[in-house]
């Protein structure tokens, strides 16, 4: 995962899982939003309850699962860039450790898609291993690979698996673990694109790590269960030790992103290619 080390220590161990549940906003583009307060909004057939989206009305969160299955039936069906980062700092004693992972995810279809991830750990030759600059390019039966090593850039070629990319599903994982929310506020927001809603809230504990010494979580979601954006911080103290955690995820270019072939597909290929059986 890139760990870092500072301090002085004989052996650290620290088990974070990098690759899953990477969720940023880039720092290249920003969407200005405009809180509003949501009105309490009237049950009508069509809103059982004064929905505002599936599983969210003006009290928040109300069901996350539904929530989360709303988003992964949208995401299927159009097309989109995803750019999504996870950070963690943990400190223990005298002794920091820190790990990063970023990813965007280009998303035509599930036969046309193309991953960015660094670093990204799969399983390679029989063993996991952790690559730096690792992208994945799938076009209809093909699938390219590659990831830079001390000694270049390593291609391979194979046939692709099918279905939609394992990378599509973390956020409907981290809606379900991130969004059930104490504490919340709902706020409409103007994204310049259909109904939206900004949901704040806070929780006490989270599984795997138990209690929690803050916790705060963002989503932008639209009327129709689409989740645009997800912003997670938490921090955990635990006597001498302190863990403090980023999740973040965005979409951009929703229902007009498209995907190019990448450079290195062809470049050199006769020397950096390996076509796996």
């Amino acid at each position: 995962m890139g760990w870092r080390f500072f301090g002085t220590v004989g052996l650290v161990v620290l088990a974070v899982t990098a690759g899953c549940g990477s969720l940023t906003d880039s720092s290249t583009e920003t969407t200005t939003v405009t809180p509003a307060p949501v009105p309490t909004p009237s049950p009508s057939p069509e809103e059982p309850g004064g929905s505002l989206a599936p599983g969210l009305d003006a009290s928040g969160v109300t069901d996350a699962g539904s929530l989360a299955r709303s988003h992964a039936e949208i995401t299927d069906g159009t097309s989109y860039r995803m750019d999504g980062t996870r950070s963690v700092v943990h400190q223990f004693g005298n002794t920091t450790a820190e790990s990063a992972v970023a990813r965007r995810l280009t998303y035509e279809n599930a036969s046309r898609y193309h991953l960015a991830a660094d670093p990204y750990e799969t399983v390679i030759d029989g063993r996991i291993q952790s690559l730096d600059n690792h992208e994945n390019y799938v076009d209809g039966d093909v699938a390219y690979r590659t990831w830079r090593t001390d000694d270049g850039r390593v291609v391979r070629k194979n046939a692709s698996a099918g279905g939609r990319p394992a990378e599509a599903d973390l956020v409907t994982v981290a809606i379900r673990r991130y969004l059930r929310l104490e504490n919340e506020t709902v706020s409409r927001i103007d994204v310049g694109e259909g109904t939206h809603y900004e949901v704040v809230g806070t929780r006490p504990t989270l599984p795997r790590y138990g209690a929690l010494d803050s916790y705060r979580a963002r989503a932008v979601v639209r009327s129709d269960g689409f989740v645009r954006s997800l912003n997670v911080t938490f921090t955990v103290r635990r006597n001498d030790e302190r863990i403090d955690v980023r999740d973040n995820v965005t979409y951009r270019q929703v229902g007009t992103a498209t995907v190019t072939e990448p450079k290195w597909v062809t470049d050199d290929v006769n020397e950096s290619t390996r076509t796996d059986a």
